[in-house]
């Protein structure tokens, strides 16, 4: 049913445009202001779509991590923050009940169910990292880290049709991506404590 759903939806993204979700953060608050949060990935997703360089590309990439990683609420932060370093230090069951807690208490927060569809996913549940993919697109269609994490899930299944519709619309976001996988700058972020990883 998870991967029938995941099928269409993946076929509904391959003709969309780039959305528009993106962020700012407040000089007098420091917490994030929603227009300008679209703001700053439609600006950022613009300069991916024309990158020159695989290093530019990579650049823009890890900018964008950064916004989709800062929820804005102080709690949350925190709760991403632990969960990066559970998952960095190999307790995804950790992890999980951390992420749990996350998408409980923030369920408009793309980032947290990305976070949660990769530690599933390192648990072996692809049935629940499947799940949270879709929540995940729901919430940012343009999410290369969960698109790259659906076209894993799919080609370990044999579905190397919708693997390769899932992988096309990469390839639509960021024409530069090549070989490498747009998780890549998310990974490296990851190894150094501030970054995160995305569903798989």
């Amino acid at each position: 049913m998870v991967r029938s759903f995941l099928s269409v939806l993946v076929f509904s993204l391959a003709l969309l445009a780039p959305g528009t979700l993106a962020a700012q953060v407040s000089i007098s608050t420091g917490k994030l202001q929603p227009l300008g949060r679209e703001q700053a990935l439609d600006t950022l997703f613009a300069e991916l779509a024309k990158a020159e360089s695989q290093i530019q590309a990579q650049a823009i990439q890890k900018d964008i991590w950064e916004i989709w990683t800062y929820s804005g609420s102080p709690s949350i932060d925190l709760l991403m923050e632990r969960s990066i370093e559970a998952m960095n230090s190999g307790e995804f069951e950790h992890a999980l009940k951390l992420l749990n807690e996350m998408v409980r208490l923030a369920p408009t927060f793309p980032e947290a169910w990305n976070k949660r569809a990769t530690v599933n996913y390192y648990l072996g549940d692809n049935t629940r990292s499947l799940a949270d993919i879709a929540q995940t697109l729901s919430r940012e269609p343009r999410h290369f880290g969960a698109l790259s994490g659906l076209a894993m899930i799919f080609e370990s299944q044999g579905d190397f049709i919708n693997a390769a519709i899932a992988r096309s619309r990469i390839q639509s976001l960021m024409p530069l991506v090549g070989r490498e996988s747009p998780r890549a700058a998310e990974e490296e972020k990851t190894e150094e404590g501030t970054g995160e990883k995305t569903g798989e």
